[in-house]
């Protein structure tokens, strides 16, 4: 079955950074990208409704219009934060007290990223790793904008 990700980001520059990774974490995964938080709440309802959830969803702590990717993760249900990872150039420990008293942060990747780290990561969110019973192999990626 193909993963699905969302990735909110307003920085376009980095799509084809981003299509690499996931194409390395997994081939088949299927991309849809969005650039606000808002839009990213639209999309993500619109695929409840579908019943074609997000595996994954990867956002910028900073976005494009007044709210975050923090907002995104507070509004999102405990199934959804599970399947977050957040991302920003701020150094980790000022990500970890954005979180203030929350127990469970996401899984945090500071720019600039490493593909290794990310791949790695991307791997390990979506049950991918080498060896997994979940691993799938080779097809294209596709992606599409939201």
């Amino acid at each position: 079955m193909k993963k699905r990700i969302l990735i909110v980001e307003d920085d376009i520059t980095l799509e084809p950074f981003w299509i690499s990774a996931v194409h390395k974490a997994d081939p088949r995964a299927e991309i849809t990208w969005v650039c606000s938080e808002r839009d990213a709440e639209r999309e993500i309802r619109s695929s409840l409704k579908r019943r074609s959830p997000y595996d994954l969803i990867i956002t910028d702590l900073f976005l494009a219009g007044p709210r975050t990717g923090i907002d995104l993760w507070e509004v999102a249900g405990e199934e959804l934060r599970n399947r977050m990872i957040l991302t920003s150039g701020i150094h980790p420990e000022k990500f970890r007290r954005y979180f203030g008293d929350h127990s469970v942060a996401p899984p945090f990747l500071q720019k600039p990223y490493s593909l290794t780290e990310t791949v790695e990561t991307l791997r390990w969110t979506l049950g991918t790793e080498e060896g997994s019973d979940l691993r799938v192999a080779g097809a294209a990626l596709t992606t599409a904008r939201a």
